[in-house]
C-alpha cells in the first residue's frame, strides 16, 4: 500500500528527508491541505504529531487511489489483456460501493471492472455497458413475478 510519507513515518521531517525537500515545504503542503479540506489532519503534540480521526480515513482512501494508479500504470506497461466488464450504475450507488470494488479487483484479477455512473437507463445495443445496476421501490399493492428475468444478451468485450 502506498502510503503518504507523513502519514507513515507521523514526522514531517522524515517525510521532507525521503522526498529530498525541506521540512518546511511539507509543512506547507500540509497547511494548504488542510485550509482546502476545511479542517486539520494533524494534532499537533509537543514533541508529537498525530493523525485525525478524519485524517485516518481519508489517508486510507488515498492510499486505495495510489494503489489503483500504480496497478493501472503496471497494466499499461505490460500490454494487460485482462477481460472488461463496464458496469452502469447510479451514482449514489458507484460512490458507496467504489471502495469496495478494490476487494472485488484483488479477488478476482482477471477481470477490469469499470463503473459508468449515469442516471440514465442503458441502452445494451448502443451503450458499451455490459450490464446495469438499478433499483426502485415496488409499489405494495404490486404482486412478484414467478416468471424468470427473460435472457439478456451475451456480453461484448
Amino acid at each position: 500500500m502506498h502510503q503518504p510519507g507523513s502519514a507513515r513515518h507521523l514526522s514531517f521531517t522524515w517525510a521532507a528527508a525521503e522526498l529530498h525537500i525541506t521540512q518546511a515545504a511539507i509543512s506547507h503542503q500540509v497547511k494548504v491541505l488542510e485550509v482546502h479540506l476545511g479542517r486539520p489532519l494533524w494534532r499537533r503534540l509537543i514533541r508529537a504529531l498525530l493523525l485525525t480521526e478524519d485524517a485516518q480515513i481519508y489517508v486510507g482512501r488515498v492510499c486505495e487511489a495510489f494503489d489503483m494508479i500504480d496497478a493501472a500504470t503496471t497494466r499499461l506497461q505490460a500490454g494487460d489483456s485482462r477481460e472488461v466488464l463496464t458496469v452502469s450504475v447510479l451514482p449514489s450507488f458507484a460512490a458507496k460501493w467504489l471502495s469496495r470494488l478494490g476487494r472485488f479487483r484483488a479477488a478476482h484479477p482477471s477481470i477490469d471492472v469499470r463503473l459508468a455512473p449515469s442516471v440514465e437507463l442503458v441502452d445494451f445495443a448502443r451503450d458499451d455497458a455490459n450490464i446495469s445496476i438499478r433499483a426502485h421501490r415496488r409499489p405494495a399493492s404490486t404482486p412478484r413475478s414467478s416468471r424468470p428475468a427473460p435472457p439478456y444478451p451475451a456480453a461484448r468485450r
